[in-house]
């Protein structure tokens, strides 16, 4: 999966994230980092593991807010000492 520059596919890669790997989301990791008013944003639409979405994750990668396809993810808490990408 790719963090981009954008809400979209057409955006830039910036990087590449692999199965396991933890990125941190761009507002506190709260309840509210899947909350449509602050950590979700809608754009293009992509299709990910079967299922067609607009959502895009919202994601801080070296120290610059970037996009995950919502779609791709698993939300949770990032737990003491996890490592993040960016």
């Amino acid at each position: 999966m790719k963090i981009r520059t954008g809400a979209g596919t057409s955006y830039t890669a910036v990087a590449q994230i692999n199965e396991g790997q933890w990125v941190s989301c761009w507002y506190p990791v709260t309840a509210d980092c899947n909350s449509a008013s602050t950590g979700v944003t809608t754009g293009s639409s992509y299709t990910c593991n079967g299922t067609t979405s607009n959502r895009w994750l919202k994601v801080g990668h070296n120290r610059t807010l970037r996009y995950v396809a919502l779609g791709c993810v698993r939300i949770s808490q990032i737990p003491p000492g996890a490592p993040v990408v960016g």
